[in-house]
């Protein structure tokens, strides 16, 4: 970015004519920063051991479909199609797909279904009002606190070896 920003400075300043990194991309060396965390898999159903059943199966399906937290958080009982789960994309909602039933994603969706019953939200996974935990600005708090809490103890207990975040379960295969 520096390089690039030199050269348009040397076109304003008539030292050169040809911009040599117009049409490139341009390719960050890593920092080395990011986030190293794989959970193991034992460790994640260690961790679902020690939650209620609606977050094994928050986990369960996190695992099986790969998809972000607030994908999962707003799905409704209006986007379990008889050809597969609806999904909207997170950071962009005009992209919907539909991902195909595989037999255990269709075991843990028909479980979700049947938890809350006399609740009658419209969201599988809902507060204790039936409201989702996907607030409209798209933050995700409340469940953020029920995760960290839940990790926490298990970490504590030392049931878990490694505080690992929700997002890190993307990587467990």
């Amino acid at each position: 970015e520096v390089l690039s920003h030199m050269f348009t400075m040397a076109i304003r300043w008539g030292i050169v004519h040809v911009h040599p990194m117009v049409g490139k991309k341009v390719v960050k060396p890593s920092t080395g920063k990011g986030r190293k965390v794989v959970p193991v898999e034992s460790e994640l159903i260690a961790l679902a051991a020690t939650m209620p059943r609606k977050w094994q199966l928050y986990i369960a399906l996190k695992v099986w479909t790969g998809r972000r937290k607030a994908e999962l958080l707003r799905l409704r009982r209006q986007d379990v199609l008889k050809e597969g789960l609806r999904f909207t994309d997170g950071k962009d909602d005009d992209n919907v797909f539909i991902l195909a039933w595989e037999p255990a994603i269709a075991a843990v969706v028909k479980e979700l279904q049947s938890l809350y019953q006399g609740l009658g939200s419209m969201y599988l996974f809902h507060t204790v009002h039936g409201q989702p935990y996907v607030k409209a600005d798209g933050t995700t708090s409340g469940f953020d606190s029920i995760w960290g809490r839940y990790r926490n103890q298990a970490f504590e207990k030392g049931v878990i070896s490694v505080r690992f975040t929700e997002h890190d379960m993307r990587k467990v295969r």
